[in-house]
């Protein structure tokens, strides 16, 4: 393996990363699991119970969820 072997293989990284850039996120404030949880003082077993009961809106990218900010 080469460095445009390297090179080759970084482009393709950042481009698939690319892929999955939210743009929603940028208009809107989505918060991490974690935030959403600090934030509203939830534990994250609660947060996923909401979540599959459908009590709040949420994005899937990935394996990570994002919350809009209510």
């Amino acid at each position: 393996m080469n460095e445009d072997d390297l090179r080759l293989i970084k482009d393709l990284i950042v481009d698939t990363i690319a892929e999955y850039h939210c743009p929603p996120c940028q208009e809107e404030e989505w918060l991490t699991t974690k935030e959403f949880c600090k934030r509203y003082k939830i534990s994250e077993p609660t947060l996923r119970a909401m979540r599959r009961q459908g009590q709040l809106e949420y994005k899937k990218f990935g394996q990570s969820y994002r919350y809009r900010n209510c």
